[in-house]
């Protein structure tokens, strides 16, 4: 079983885009198409948002295509003018910062600000992620999640790591959803048998995998040890693709410090090739049922 790739045809029996060498960069492209969503949802037309802020049409049609920036004061007075809750203004201006930025700095007050900005602003048809030394994040249970945390951040405050178990828990709520994104995990036996919190901890987390694995909208492959293309791959690493067909895909490669973030299609295509040739030998249901059930007894 192949996940799709850019052309060809999806879980869901859709087609998916072809993105060109002249697509724009996704983390500009995802913030410009929430923001044309923002003035449709005004009646406003380009030519009217540009007026209020002194500028040209092809200003905001260049923003809204992912072809250019926006500073600050311009952001904050589109959002304004498209009436953005103000609690939710944040959320734009920490993603337009990100923007022609392939290295998100980690927030040492621990809120994940970042990546929950990229999920509120663009809906997702597609997760796909690769984890080498932990249960993958989607998949964490509360407890197990504070375990991982603690041991990744030593010297954080409690205060931090609550908030940052705070934002997983919002990013899970979205396997929750009346209709998720299609999730689909490969994992290491290895980071599986890892038994981080403590027995108990871990017996439950491999509780809610058996459970999370028989949920139709969710495919998740054991990696044996004895498979030899997780060598080549090196570290772990999550592929989103949105809804809005006109986005490219994104790889974000998790640091110690940081995220680094992919979004051009050289790039973001080898990752995905590289979990195609590893799904075709990792486990099918059935058998990462049977992994798990062994992994408990």
């Amino acid at each position: 079983m192949a996940f799709p790739q850019n052309g060809r045809r999806s879980l869901d029996g859709s087609v998916g885009r072809t993105q060109s060498a002249s697509s724009p960069r996704a983390l500009q492209a995802i913030l410009g198409s929430r923001l044309r969503g923002l003035r449709r949802a005004r009646g406003l037309t380009q030519t009217e948002a540009a007026g209020h802020l002194g500028h040209h049409a092809s200003k905001i049609s260049r923003l809204e295509t992912g072809c250019g920036g926006c500073r600050d004061e311009d952001l904050r007075a589109l959002l304004e003018l498209y009436a953005v809750d103000e609690s939710e203004r944040g959320r734009y201006l920490i993603w337009a910062r990100r923007v022609g930025h392939s290295w998100w700095p980690d927030d040492r007050d621990g809120d994940d600000s970042s990546l929950d900005a990229l999920l509120d602003l663009a809906p997702l048809r597609h997760i796909r992620a690769y984890e080498q030394s932990v249960v993958p994040e989607l998949l964490q249970t509360p407890d197990y999640a504070r375990a991982v945390l603690e041991l990744v951040h030593p010297t954080r405050t409690a205060a931090a790591i609550d908030r940052l178990l705070a934002a997983r828990a919002r990013r899970r709520a979205l396997l929750d959803h009346d209709t998720p994104p299609l999730l689909w995990i490969h994992v290491e036996l290895t980071a599986l048998r890892r038994r981080i919190g403590g027995k108990a901890v871990w017996d439950k987390q491999i509780e809610y995998l058996q459970e999370l694995a028989h949920r139709p909208r969710v495919t998740l492959q054991i990696v044996d040890d004895d498979l030899n293309e997780p060598a080549r791959l090196g570290h772990g690493f999550t592929s989103f693709r949105f809804a809005d067909p006109r986005l490219p895909d994104l790889v974000c490669i998790p640091q110690l410090t940081g995220v680094v973030c992919l979004d051009e299609a050289a790039h973001t295509d080898e990752y995905l090739q590289a979990l195609d040739r590893l799904s075709s030998t990792a486990t099918q249901r059935a058998q990462t049922l049977t992994r798990l059930a062994e992994l408990r007894n």
